[in-house]
């Protein structure tokens, strides 16, 4: 998504995953907060805020909650069982899905840039 905004440096997917997320947090962030804020002020739809943290506590009162802003009613809600053993993954740099990894994924000076520009923005 960088790289086809032009955002990001040519050489991007041959960044170290430090320098990769320092870029993502500079580049990405504040362009992705700027244009859903714009958005919502243009469009002026309802939005739902979901968080992952409420969906890893509990998956199914989550699921009803996103069904039921969209006036859908929950049936039986089933969700597969998912390997989760592994760490971030070497080749696509996924997260393990653990809430508050981020606080071993990031180094201190990246949490804290990201904090600061979510204070900022939002």
């Amino acid at each position: 998504m960088l790289v086809a905004a032009r955002t990001s440096p040519d050489n991007f997917y041959e960044l170290a995953p430090e320098n990769a997320l320092d870029t993502l947090i500079e580049m990405y962030l504040p362009r992705l907060l700027s244009w859903q804020n714009q958005w919502e002020a243009e469009t002026r739809v309802s939005k739902q805020i979901i968080r992952y943290e409420d969906f890893v506590t509990n998956k199914t009162e989550t699921i009803s909650k996103i069904l039921g802003f969209h006036g859908i009613s929950a049936g039986k809600i089933e969700f597969p069982e998912i390997d989760q053993s592994d760490s971030i993954d070497s080749t696509t740099h996924f997260r393990r899905g653990e809430i508050g990894s981020y606080l071993d994924e990031m180094s201190t000076a990246q949490i804290e840039r990201t904090n600061q520009i979510l204070e900022d923005v939002i």
